[in-house]
């Protein structure tokens, strides 16, 4: 038998799968529970006939997906969606599985799946009530979009979050390079030293930053090689320039250190952090000098 991929209509929600029988006819079966995937979020729609050759119960299977294109007014969104993911994952912040993708016209895109409990949409989050449920959690995003330029671009619309399986992280595509299209390189060059949380939905819910510490170790051993990497893919791939890729690692390498030091610097958005932790490890109250 040649190979080839039985599917079933999504009938009811992702609940399907069809088999074929001895007779190599196909037949729809239900499943009681749809497999999962990490962190919790992704559902098979379908789950098909075995790959032939594989060894063990491999099979085919459709899942559902997104894929971000570029557009004239955000011209870096791919370039930014795929750097972003990859080093989110590098430091375990919880990020939909994704990959660059080229369509049959040529064109790029980036592919992540989708996500939701049983396939639907997550409902946008309450950022007080996301501080409140996983103040660790939000500590990471926070410092992690001061990382890649990201703050302005946080609200609680690309954030999802389920108590049994935790959260997501989602949308980068104004982060690094931004959207001005041939302007990327300057624009990372002047914010290269700033906090760059103005317009995040978290800094003014958090009350603590107990998790900093924990944070910042995880971003500043990110090998530097893995920022490479991912900058000189995106410029292989013709997603930007020579000038962008360089500017890209220079920007990551050097704040991926100062992320503490950022924090720091923008106090006043912290609005219910009462004791901050000094860079030597101490401790003061926000009103001390």
């Amino acid at each position: 038998m040649g190979r080839r991929i039985l599917v079933a209509s999504r009938i009811k929600e992702s609940s399907y799968v069809i088999k074929a029988d001895a007779n190599d006819h196909e037949k729809v079966c239900a499943l009681a529970n749809p497999p999962r995937m990490l962190p919790g979020y992704f559902v098979l729609e379908t789950l098909g006939a075995p790959l032939d050759g594989a060894t063990g119960d491999v099979r085919h299977v459709r899942l559902q997906a997104a894929c971000r294109l570029n557009t004239p007014d955000r011209p870096y969104a791919v370039a930014n969606e795929y750097i972003a993911a990859r080093v989110a994952a590098a430091v375990g912040l919880p990020v939909p599985p994704g990959q660059i993708v080229r369509l049959s016209t040529r064109e790029l895109g980036y592919v992540c799946l989708l996500f939701g409990p049983e396939g639907s949409t997550l409902p946008p989050v309450i950022p007080a009530e996301l501080a409140e449920q996983d103040p660790q959690l939000c500590m990471g995003i926070v410092m992690f979009d001061c990382w890649i330029r990201n703050g302005i671009d946080r609200h609680d619309g690309n954030l999802g979050y389920l108590p049994e399986s935790g959260g997501v992280i989602f949308d980068h595509d104004l982060a690094l390079l931004g959207s001005r299209w041939g302007k990327a390189a300057d624009d990372l060059r002047t914010a290269a030293d700033q906090p760059c949380l103005d317009g995040h939905c978290l800094v003014s819910e958090l009350s603590s930053l107990e998790h900093a510490h924990e944070w910042a170790a995880r971003m500043a051993a990110v090998p530097k090689g893995l920022i490479r990497d991912v900058a000189r893919t995106a410029f292989r791939l013709k997603l930007i320039n020579a000038t962008e890729r360089d500017e890209v690692i220079r920007f990551l390498e050097f704040r991926q250190g100062r992320l503490l030091a950022y924090l720091e610097k923008s106090r006043k958005l912290f609005e219910k952090v009462q004791v901050w932790p000094l860079l030597d490890g101490g401790k003061r109250e926000a009103g001390d000098s």
